[in-house]
């Protein structure tokens, strides 16, 4: 009796837990894409991702594109002509044509440009924003004719994506790193033209949509399908303590955001879970939020 008494009261304190009174079961750990991509870069927050779905960003509207056509336009005639001055101008020009739905209003600008600037000995980060905006208005303007079939259309989307590659390999931090995706969205959907029936087969990163619910259900007997080897944090953090791999990592004070720390962070990269290629021929995106 006074035994399962004891054992009773000594139950009934744990009815109503104090998480403080645990704090010696667990620990808090970020997760590993807290550490930016590159040094001094933005890392990912998931509010950030729900912004994104929902939309909540500010995004200009037609009226303020027109008049930055018009502002742009007076700044460019007061500019003799072949002015360096005028590249960035002809940017925010053709940008604000694409934005309107007129890429093909920004091409021959952009073309212009990129000549003039290969002409002056330009070249490498002084040639990004040619090829960047070049590239993409090439792919914007040719896509629909490209869905139907046009082969003329495809290579001159093949043109683009090569700029925007170029580009990307000049500024691979530019935009957050965002125009890797750009890259593969492009790839993904010059495949698709090719062969439509990748679309009921995967999503442009790779995804599967085409595994069964009972085989994503049985993980035991198809990880090597779902799983495609890749490592990820919940596997770290089944083999090791990350306070052993990164000390850093698990210090509540330590500041992520600081460059100088980056170096010391960025080893835990590794474990930020990659995502496509469930036997997709695309290739997994590694290391990318």
């Amino acid at each position: 009796m006074g035994g399962c008494s004891g054992m009773v009261i000594g139950m009934a304190r744990h009815a109503n837990p104090n998480p403080e009174d645990y704090a010696h079961l667990a620990e808090r750990i970020r997760p590993p894409y807290h550490v930016p991509p590159v040094k001094g870069g933005i890392s990912l927050r998931l509010a950030m991702v729900q912004d994104t779905l929902h939309q909540r960003y500010p995004a200009h509207g037609t009226k303020w594109y027109e008049a930055r056509i018009a502002a742009t336009n007076i700044k460019l005639q007061a500019l003799p002509s072949g002015s360096k001055e005028s590249w960035p101008l002809i940017d925010d020009l053709a940008v604000a044509w694409d934005r309107l739905g007129q890429p093909d209003q920004g091409i021959s600008l952009l073309k212009q440009k990129l000549d003039e600037q290969q002409a002056a000995g330009l070249e490498d980060a002084d040639l990004y924003t040619s090829y960047a905006n070049l590239g993409t208005l090439l792919i914007h303007s040719n896509m629909p004719a490209a869905t139907r079939g046009d082969t003329a259309s495809v290579e001159l989307i093949r043109q683009g994506l090569d700029m925007i590659r170029t580009a990307v390999k000049i500024k691979p931090d530019a935009h957050f790193g965002r125009e890797i995706w750009q890259v593969r969205i492009v790839e993904f959907l010059l495949q698709t033209i090719e062969n439509p029936g990748r679309l009921r087969k995967h999503d442009f990163v790779g995804n599967g949509l085409d595994l069964s619910i009972e085989m994503m259900l049985d993980r035991e007997q198809n990880w090597s399908v779902i799983n495609y080897g890749r490592t990820n944090f919940v596997e770290f953090t089944r083999e090791y303590s990350p306070d052993e791999a990164v000390p850093e990592f698990v210090q509540p004070d330590f500041d992520f955001d600081a460059a100088e720390n980056y170096a010391v962070l960025q080893p835990m990269r590794r474990y930020v879970t990659t995502i496509g290629d469930e036997s997709s021929g695309l290739g997994g995106i590694e290391d990318s939020v």
